[in-house]
């Protein structure tokens, strides 16, 4: 105890020699002052520049940030490879020496495959290198399983090899070659020693390891040259990732250079115990924050205790007062309310467009991956109990936890108020990331992805829910028929019923009756101007001619409104019915069978384009009933004319896009064989009628763009109707108050 007290007592004046004196900056120092969530990437820049060393990387660095404290603060420079070494371990992140001065940044896991060189049995690792090495150390092939696992709890972080041959007797280490040659000085000290040596691991908190162990050194080798000059010291190794100790020596050795590390260490503050309520962080997220924050602050996450409790959603951390601040300050700044940039799960109400015409366009536009459906939907995950915190996470964990970043973010888990939306019948939009479900009462879009997902759905939100303008199209029909006809006939009789022979003859195109008893002629009344010559007995001779001249004009003006690329139909129609007989072996039922329609019907889909022009895909059909049925069974005869076609019309005139002009001829003769062909009096022996008809049709669209966002032109449009039809705005129901009970 005494020689204990001494040692203690030799390495404090020491400690305090060296503390004395005027601070100086070194030549050989840099002040590093970094600016809070600074990119890992600068500060790697930095460190090549102060070193003049190449450093190359890829998407490593990317979106990765640090943070150091106090800041600034001076190191020497030789100390800055080291620093990013931890820094790059913080973010599961290696460096690998690939030549002299050039270190290439790899992923922790892809390290041991990029092995800068072999050392082989007889080279010395050097203890200040960072570089990847593979070597193959030699041990007693009894030792080699013991020896393996001990050294394994000496590995930079999981994703160093350690492999154990024991049949042959070696032990191939590939890591940093600090790490290799702290490895070496292990065994070299194990063999060497004797068998009651040991080893041991001291934390040393947020000291320098290295520099402490030297310092430890030179104290126990100046104490033990003079009070024990034939005792060898105990070997003391600082390790250059880590902030620990590797002592190895004697029981005792190892408890006198614990104190004195203890002694000359900087003095700790008294740990305390506290308890942290957190109200929007889940506790496995805020202990990944703290241990990430330590890490980048220089504070060993080993001098922390931490407990979660997740039924509680608390922390239990012990540490000191420095500790606990920072804590503080880290919960103050990420215990808040989770922004709308980084919510999972949003609703997005489209003003113009219908949420489920939107799911369909978006299934279209997200790729190949996308997969549109309408169906019972489920949730991604299926899940009782509702994750406290949501947010992705962009901490990457300690090396120790093993855990693998996925290629693609995973869906999280779907929060209970929305299950039952989602478990009804709706229009779905699923990805490998993503989940898109409509809510139809609400016209709404319930989505579910990553942040950069929602980044892209609300600027394609965006661009197709817009107000599209209307199109108010007017379609004039007109109808012109013009028909001219001429009826001439005669008709003659001769008879003579009082002689030894009877006879009698005479012509008949339906200008009148003859008895054939008496051969007395009765005239049927008709239109046109008739003639007769009137003998006592008998009329022999009857003319009858008639001229007609018709002119028919019918304008259809059917007008409507449609939303540019939106589909609208305008019939106007009259309806004749018809009947149909079923007859059977006893009976005959007569029933109604349906309806035989003719009018006008406009089918149009209009699309706006540059220029104020407008394009028209348009279906026009018009009919009419020519007569009328002589059987209830039979639908009257009817007339069709239609038009289809794609025009392109400038906005505000009217135009013509289609026409039918038809001219019907026709010339009947009714006559008497062989006689009614002899010229000139061949006229008495004839009935002709002549019929001429011409029929014209024209259609005219005049499309009017309403792109006015507070509808004046259309209420001024309405006015106008409205006058046109007689309606004021007085016919219209009076707004009167009710009260409310």
């Amino acid at each position: 105890m005494r020689r204990i007290m001494g040692l203690c007592a030799l390495a404090v004046a020491m400690w305090v020699g060296e503390s004395t004196g005027q601070e100086v900056r070194a030549p050989g120092t840099a002040v590093v002052n970094f600016p809070e969530g600074g990119e890992l990437k600068v500060f790697v820049d930095y460190v090549g520049r102060t070193l003049g060393v190449r450093f190359v990387y890829g998407d490593e660095l990317k979106g990765q940030t640090i943070e150091l404290r106090p800041s600034p603060v001076e190191i020497p420079k030789d100390r800055l490879l080291s620093m990013l070494a931890g820094l790059l371990r913080v973010h599961d992140l290696a460096m690998v020496e690939v030549s002299p001065n050039v270190y290439r940044i790899v992923r922790a896991e892809q390290s041991s495959r990029s092995v800068a060189a072999f050392l082989p049995q007889g080279h010395p690792p050097d203890p200040a290198s960072l570089r990847m090495v593979t070597q193959v150390l030699r041990v007693p092939a009894a030792k080699v399983e013991t020896l393996a696992q001990s050294l394994g709890k000496f590995t930079s972080s999981a994703k160093s090899e350690l492999i154990a041959v024991p049949e042959r007797g070696l032990i191939i280490v590939t890591d940093y070659e600090s790490r290799v040659a702290l490895m070496k000085t292990i065994l070299d000290a194990l063999d060497a020693a004797r068998p009651d040596v040991t080893m041991a691991s001291v934390d040393v908190g947020g000291v320098d390891a290295a520099s402490l162990a030297s310092q430890v050194t030179a104290v126990l080798a100046e104490v033990y040259k003079k009070a024990a000059p034939g005792e060898t010291p105990p070997t003391l190794r600082g390790d250059l990732l880590s902030r620990a100790i590797v002592v190895i020596g004697s029981q005792r050795q190892i408890d006198e250079a614990r104190q004195l590390i203890d002694r000359l260490r900087p003095a700790e503050a008294q740990r305390t115990q506290r308890v942290y309520a957190l109200t929007y962080l889940s506790v496995d997220r805020a202990k990944a924050l703290i241990e990430k924050r330590l890490f980048a602050s220089a504070i060993t996450p080993a001098a922390v205790h931490l407990d979660a409790d997740a039924p509680s959603n608390r922390l239990f951390i012990t540490a000191d007062p420095d500790t606990h601040a920072l804590i503080e300050a880290v919960l103050t700044q990420e215990d808040l309310p989770l922004p709308q940039a980084q919510r999972p799960l949003r609703i997005y109400r489209p003003q113009n467009r219908k949420a489920a015409d939107l799911l369909a366009t978006l299934s279209q536009l997200l790729g190949q991956g996308a997969e549109f459906a309408v169906e019972p939907v489920a949730s991604p995950q299926s899940t009782s109990s509702r994750a406290k915190d949501e947010r992705p996470s962009s901490v990457t964990p300690p090396a120790q936890e093993k855990v693998q970043t996925p290629l693609v973010p995973p869906v999280p888990p779907v929060p209970p108020e929305v299950e039952a939306a989602m478990a009804r019948q709706a229009a779905r939009v699923q990805g490998p990331d993503y989940l898109l479900v409509e809510d139809e009462a609400t016209n709404a879009i319930l989505a579910l992805g990553t942040p950069e997902f929602h980044a892209q759905l609300e600027s394609l939100i965006q661009e197709l829910d817009r107000r599209r303008p209307q199109v108010l199209i007017e379609m004039t029909l007109v109808a012109v028929t013009a028909s001219d006809t001429l009826d001439l006939g005669f008709e003659l009789e001769s008879h003579d019923l009082k002689g030894a022979w009877d006879y009698l003859v005479f012509t008949s195109f339906g200008l009148s009756e003859i008895d054939v008893a008496t051969g007395q002629r009765m005239l049927l009344p008709g239109l046109g101007g008739s003639g007769v010559l009137i003998s006592p007995e008998n009329i022999p001779i009857l003319l009858r001619t008639l001229a007609t001249h018709g002119l028919a004009k019918v304008i259809s003006t059917p007008k409507i409104l449609v939303s540019d690329n939106a589909k609208g139909m305008l019939r106007n129609v009259d309806e004749a019915p018809f009947t149909s007989v079923n007859a059977s072996d006893t009976v005959a039922t007569t029933s109604f069978a349906g309806f035989e329609s003719a009018g006008t019907t406009l089918s149009v889909t209009p699309h706006i384009q540059e220029g104020a022009l407008i394009s028209l895909e348009y279906e026009l059909s018009f009919s009419n009933f020519t007569g009328s049925s002589s059987n209830a069974a039979i639908p009257p005869p009817r007339t069709t004319n239609s038009f289809s076609s794609t025009v392109e019309v400038p906005d505000g005139y009217a135009v013509v896009t289609g026409g039918l002009d038809v001219t019907n001829h026709s010339d009947t003769v009714s006559e008497i064989p062989f006689i009614g062909r002899i010229p000139g009096l061949g006229l008495l022996f004839q009935n002709n009628a002549r019929r001429k008809t011409q029929t014209r049709i024209f259609a005219f669209l005049r499309p009017v763009i309403l792109r006015d966002d507070e509808f004046e032109a259309l209420k001024f449009i309405s006015l106008k109707e409205q006058e046109k039809a007689e309606v004021l705005p007085d016919d219209a129901p009076p707004n009167k108050p009710l009260w409310m009970r």
